[in-house]
C-alpha cells in the first residue's frame, strides 16, 4: 500500500523567526496571528486535538492553515480574499449611480 505524502512542517529558522513575529504582533492582524501560532504548533509536534484545545480551532481550520502552508509557506497565511475591498469597490459604485432622471 502507498504511503501518504509526508506532510510535516519542518520550519527553517528565517520561517521559524517571522512565525514569532507574526504570532507575538501586539498591534498587528489577530487573524495572521492565530495562523502563525497554529503553524508553530504543528512543526513543534502538536497534534490537531492539543491544537483544538489550546487555541479553540476547529480540526477543518487547521487542516486549512497548514494545507495554505505548505503549498505557499508564510506568505500562504495571507488570506486570499479581501471582502472589505470588496465592500468599498460596491459602495463606490453605489455612492456614484445618478438617481435623477
Amino acid at each position: 500500500m502507498p504511503q501518504p505524502p509526508d506532510t510535516t512542517i519542518v520550519l527553517t529558522i528565517e520561517e521559524r523567526q517571522a512565525l514569532h513575529t507574526l504570532a507575538r504582533a501586539g498591534r498587528g492582524r489577530a487573524d495572521l496571528a492565530r495562523r502563525a501560532q497554529i503553524i508553530l504548533r504543528l512543526a513543534d509536534g502538536a497534534s490537531y486535538l492539543d491544537i483544538e484545545r489550546g487555541l479553540g480551532e476547529s480540526s477543518r481550520t487547521i487542516g486549512k492553515w497548514k494545507r495554505r502552508f505548505l503549498e505557499a509557506r508564510v506568505a500562504g497565511l495571507e488570506g486570499r480574499c479581501d471582502a472589505a475591498g470588496d465592500r468599498r469597490a460596491a459602495t463606490r459604485v453605489v455612492r456614484t449611480y445618478d438617481y435623477s432622471a
